[in-house]
């Protein structure tokens, strides 16, 4: 199909760590997922990625560390552990 997007070439384990090394740093802010800043933390940190490419990548690691976050809080709230 025509409307179909192209592949997304997934990160490695190496930008995965890398890009977490910079969250824990505070020099990336994951939250933040329009398009401006995410180019700009490519252009920063992630030259050699294609944009469209990295755009992509960059959001579906926002994804996936929210969604592991909330999966800690519930199991820490079935264990009763509050913060």
């Amino acid at each position: 199909m025509d409307d179909d997007l192209p592949a997304v070439k997934p990160w490695g384990i190496d930008d995965k760590q890398y890009l977490q090394r910079l969250i824990d740093r505070s020099k990336v802010d994951i939250t933040r997922t329009e398009h401006d800043y995410i180019d700009r933390v490519r252009q920063k940190y992630f030259r050699q990625r294609n944009k469209v490419n990295f755009r992509r990548n960059f959001k579906n690691y926002a994804r996936s560390r929210e969604l592991e976050d909330e999966i800690s809080g519930a199991r820490r709230l079935e264990r009763g552990i509050v913060f």
